[in-house]
């Protein structure tokens, strides 16, 4: 086991050293504050301090980041690069690594810069391009797990009996439903209004699919679900399928969750793979929605729901986690960028959501995607081909360091419909390389 001693053992301290060493590295630790304890300890040790004690591996505390209680945004975040490698809080040549590991880590993976003031996008959303990673460049590097294997052979180096066991890399197979069909299940009034819509854009092929699946000749578009199934079983995936199950608004457009068909497909796809619920927009700032959507799905299933996904990846720190951990969700997916791909808490490894405002760790884990469907077609507009390319990049990435690669798809996608042609390729490639 190995030694950590600091002056004080916080909250902040405790978590992120213990996420690092443990949950990253698997080597188990244990603290202490009393300095003869420490320097009587013959083993393996480190010191987290501003001054060296001279005995152990010591590792600079560049401020009183973990120290300190609440936020501020006079930080110094100068970012050098070495060998490609990002680095800030800089610390002095006695530190051995030469930067606070530790308090950047946490800067990151906490959040910290979305409790400052920012500009959100139209959704009121914390936009890729004002985050530290975007402006500096690192923003599709797992950096935290990146300095973390570092670390790792800095006390393989000092301490050869450290032999901690190796993580193995991990694909999430993730599917968001905001549209369960095309037409199919969508109602009278709303084919009828599609319908038109459809003749005066002179689709005729739409209008005619329309019909046809209307009458049962032929498989909705949008109706993917044994594909999934069958892509979970031949490449024995984890698959989650999170249903959008809110009322019927600007937004949240899909078929109505009274529908028996809609509800019969959600119990259908639960019998093979895990599924979750799905927030709608609606109820980014209504609590009372929440808790009408998480006890329809629970209505639906006879189980709790202990999985979330934000519609629109719509999250406003501390105030969303807090809910669903009200409601008792135990793991959300919403950990990513709307806008761009890449590592929006700068990790690939699940972590629990650490709240920032009351400096206390929760229950809620959390677990960051590093591409989506939505980021790589409508907002950074890339060919089919640069997104094959990007998303196995990612992948070499997240491979290199032994974590968990999550890609955020949709069942429209799958359809065979020419405007998604080309994706079920992507999708394949990136599989048949897992």
């Amino acid at each position: 086991m190995l030694m950590v001693y600091v002056d004080n053992v916080t909250s902040r301290v405790e978590y992120l050293f213990k996420f690092l060493l443990t949950s990253i590295l698997g080597i188990d630790i244990s603290f202490t504050s009393e300095i003869e304890t420490f320097i009587d300890h013959r083993t393996q040790k480190i010191s987290y301090t501003r001054y060296h004690l001279r005995s152990g591996l010591f590792f600079e505390a560049h401020s009183s980041l973990l120290f300190e209680r609440g936020i501020r945004d006079n930080m110094d975040l100068h970012i050098e690069f070495v060998d490609g490698i990002p680095y800030f809080f800089k610390t002095s040549a006695a530190c051995t690594m030469g930067f606070d590991i530790f308090a950047a880590s946490f800067y990151l993976m906490s959040r910290y810069e979305e409790y400052l003031p920012y500009v959100p996008d139209g959704h009121h959303r914390f936009p890729a391009r004002v985050s530290l990673a975007y402006k500096k460049g690192f923003i599709r590097k797992p950096i935290i797990d990146i300095w973390a294997m570092r670390l790792l052979e800095v006390l393989k180096k000092h301490f050869p009996d450290l032999n901690p066991p190796q993580r193995s890399f991990k694909f999430i197979n993730l599917f968001s439903v905001s549209k369960v069909w095309t037409y199919r299940g969508m109602g009278v009034l709303r084919n009828i209004a599609g319908s038109l819509e459809d003749l005066l854009c002179s689709d005729f092929k739409a209008l005619s699919q329309r019909a046809a699946t209307i009458f049962g000749k032929c498989r909705d578009p949008f109706d993917t679900y044994d594909d999934i199934i069958n892509y979970h079983k031949k490449y024995k995936l984890c698959t989650i399928l999170f249903f959008l199950v809110g009322r019927y608004d600007m937004y949240d457009r899909n078929v109505s969750i009274y529908h028996p068909d809609f509800r019969r497909l959600i119990k259908y796809m639960a019998d093979d793979v895990k599924v979750g619920w799905y927030s709608s927009y609606a109820s980014t700032y209504n609590p009372h929605l929440l808790v009408e959507e998480k006890k329809c799905m629970e209505g639906i299933l006879y189980y709790p729901v202990t999985r979330s996904l934000q519609y629109f990846v719509k999250l406003h720190l501390p105030d969303t986690y807090r809910n669903l951990i009200e409601l008792d969700i135990e793991e959300d997916y919403s950990m990513g960028f709307p806008d761009h791909i890449g590592f929006r808490a700068g990790t690939c490894t699940p972590f629990l959501f650490y709240d920032l405002k009351n400096d206390a760790l929760t229950p809620l884990k959390l677990f960051p995607f590093s591409a989506s469907i939505s980021a790589l077609k409508h907002y950074m507009k890339l060919s089919k081909k640069e997104i094959q390319q990007e998303l196995l990049n990612l992948m070499r990435e997240v491979k290199a360091v032994q974590g968990t690669y999550i890609f955020i798809m949709n069942n429209k996608v799958l359809s065979q419909d020419l405007a998604e042609e080309g994706w079920r390729a992507i999708y394949e490639t990136l599989l048949d390389n897992l």
